[in-house]
């Protein structure tokens, strides 16, 4: 009885430790959406959501940093990037987006 009674609460505190976390990996929640150029001053560039994203709902204008530009692009104008973040958007205006993870150009605007 005594040998049951350890081999339960061995099973409990392993349950406990390692399998009632309830923590999800938040690398694994990752937003991905499409946003044209609008603008770019010297350290960022301003860019419009497409039509239909959800990130419409939070912001029509974003700043994102060309520091955050995956691909070593210089955006122009009426390029679309492709953006994936953490999902968190920042109430500012220009919105951010708190945690970028990659910024890739998409199109070119002027279709080249």
């Amino acid at each position: 009885m005594r040998r049951t009674a350890l081999l339960f609460l061995s099973l409990c505190l392993f349950l406990l430790l390692f399998g009632c976390s309830g923590r999800e990996d938040p690398a694994a929640e990752k937003t991905v959406f499409r946003a044209v150029v609008t603008d770019v001053t010297g350290a960022a560039m301003f860019v419009r959501p497409v039509e239909g994203s959800e990130e419409l709902r939070s912001s029509d204008l974003f700043s994102v940093s060309l520091g955050d530009i995956s691909d070593g692009t210089a955006p122009q104008i009426g390029d679309t990037y492709q953006i994936e973040y953490s999902g968190e958007i920042l109430e500012t205006y220009p919105a951010s987006l708190a945690k970028i993870e990659s910024v890739v150009l998409v199109s070119s605007g002027s279709g080249s």
